[in-house]
């Protein structure tokens, strides 16, 4: 697992978490407090590739942070799928209908008109 690079040295991180059995769910691996589950990086450099990649394009934060250009576009699916996970489903009470617009075709594709 890479981390952050540590005094100009790339660092990286080997752990072996511990699996726990759990009486209603069965064996489950321990969660790391530094690592999001089943990730490559720790919390910590996801969060400064996302501020990369948010920056300059994906390659050239790929090179930044030296990691491969897939790599960052993992990490920036990842990103993605929390803040969707994160964000409300919002469904409208309500829906209007300008009936004069849409009958013009304003915004409208009509077949045959």
């Amino acid at each position: 697992m890479a981390a952050l690079d540590s005094c100009a040295l790339l660092t990286f991180l080997h752990a072996s978490p511990p699996r726990v059995h759990c009486p209603e769910h069965g064996v489950r691996q321990v969660g790391l407090p530094w690592a999001g589950p089943h990730s490559r990086f720790t919390t910590l450099f996801e969060r400064l590739a996302i501020d990369v990649l948010t920056a300059c394009d994906v390659a050239s934060a790929a090179r930044l942070l030296r990691i491969s250009w897939d790599q960052a576009w993992h990490l920036m699916d990842r990103a993605v799928a929390r803040g969707l996970a994160a964000k409300p489903l919002n469904v409208p009470a309500r829906v209007g209908v300008d009936e004069k617009a849409a009958r013009k075709g304003s915004g409208l594709h009509h077949r045959g008109q």
